[in-house]
């Protein structure tokens, strides 16, 4: 057994690596579609893990434009534990300039791109492993450890939970997502479930027609595609936490002709797979013709809709129910509260959940996530990490790992 005291100590010692690990990995700019800033990133994170001699893997991600999905593994064939994280953020180069966003420490607060998603779960992971090492060497030894970071988590690439299930054995005893921890300050919050998300393009092919003249001719694509929005929106049911939302829409080309054609894409998201289905055949069902008609001809718009992409849900389950239940006891051993609860994001842990326990909300506390802007008046904040939790959520995963381990 790890000597908790001890333990807390050598996590307060070390924790100044851990932050100067973490405002480095911030000064990169490791936006998801700038190739060399992503693996900058990769690169420093290989450093810093380098005393560990774990085997480096990279693999490039399938999306145009995006840079190398990185592994880190200590081989073996003993029982493995996954550590989950990801290379890219959501802020360009030009977002971060034009809102001078950068590392920015005020107390126990610290500002910049990728403090709370991911860089500071990583950080996390790096802090973990390394009290592991040193106050538990033999059971640091005798498992097999694989850091798995996703090179473009802010598009959700389909290949890296593939990646995963492929680099992940058979006798994976969990895996540990290392997104931020949002609940209030002195108390932790892990995420037991996630919403499943689809998401959808809609093209409506009309008839082009003089606007003035001709407009009897015509048949209006736009017209066609606002009446499907508000069928597609209506499908939201926010009792049951299932949403849909039409994100981008165009179309046309000039004022003075008809449409003949307009788009949109949007997103289904439910925590249950059922409705999932339910609403997924919903939106598909509207392939077809459509009620928007030329006055003259009777030409009926059509209306296509695909599927471009799917990430089911990660519903509450017994596996991940388990882990929740040992962080739990884990944080009240050393006097913390912790609680786990749905989150409505993705997370690499959706692909995963249904094959080896998992569980997330593992990196330290946070808040605005996707957030660059700072007001004036103070009413928002962009996003930050607080430094003050690392070190007690450390603690709490060190020793839920250890729990976990010493049940093999």
């Amino acid at each position: 057994m790890i000597d908790i005291s001890r333990l807390e100590a050598y996590l307060q010692q070390r924790f100044s690596d851990a932050a100067e690990f973490l405002q480095e990995l911030v000064a990169i700019n490791s936006f998801t579609v700038n190739t060399d800033g992503v693996n900058a990133n990769a690169q420093r994170v290989i450093e810093q893990f380098t005393p560990f001699n774990f085997q480096v893997r990279q693999e490039q991600c399938g999306l145009p434009g995006t840079g190398k999905h990185l592994i880190l593994d200590s081989g073996g064939d003993a029982p493995a534990i996954g550590l989950i994280s990801h290379l890219d953020t959501v802020f360009s180069p030009q977002e971060e300039v034009e809102n001078n966003f950068h590392w920015k420490q005020e107390g126990d607060i610290a500002y910049g791109p990728g403090t709370m998603d991911i860089k500071g779960g990583t950080a996390m992971i790096w802090l973990i492993l390394d009290a592991l090492a040193a106050q538990s060497p033999e059971l640091f030894r005798q498992t097999r450890w694989i850091i798995l970071l996703n090179a473009a988590e802010e598009k959700l690439p389909l290949e890296f939970g593939e990646l995963c299930l492929r680099e992940l054995p058979q006798n994976t005893k969990a895996c540990l997502v290392f997104e931020a921890d949002s609940e209030k300050r002195e108390n932790f919050c892990l995420v037991n479930s996630r919403k499943g998300r689809g998401s959808f393009t809609v093209k409506v092919t009309g008839r082009n027609a003089h606007a003035g003249g001709y407009h009897r001719d015509g048949a209006n694509a736009i017209h066609q595609l606002a009446r499907v929005v508000d069928r597609l929106e209506a499908l939201t049911d926010l009792e049951h936490e299932t949403t849909v939302n039409v994100g981008t829409i165009s179309g046309g080309t000039v004022n003075n002709t008809v449409p003949a054609s307009a788009t949109a894409t949007l997103e289904m998201r439910s925590f249950d797979e059922a409705r999932y289905r339910k609403v997924q055949q919903a939106i598909l069902a509207m392939n077809g013709p459509g009620e928007i008609k030329s006055v003259n001809g009777g030409h009926a718009c059509q209306i296509e809709i695909q599927q471009t992409n799917e990430h089911l849900p990660w519903p509450e389950n017994p596996g991940t129910n388990s882990l929740a239940k040992i962080w739990q006891e884990a944080a009240s051993s050393c006097g913390y509260q912790l609680t786990s609860k749905p989150r409505g994001g993705l997370s690499d842990g959706n692909p995963l959940w249904n094959i080896f326990p998992t569980i997330d909300g593992l990196g330290p506390r946070g808040a605005n996530p996707h957030c660059s802007q700072q007001n004036a008046d103070g009413s928002q904040e962009p996003e930050h990490v607080d430094l003050s939790s690392f070190v007690p959520k450390a603690l709490v995963n060190c020793l839920a790992v250890e729990k976990i381990l010493e049940s093999v």
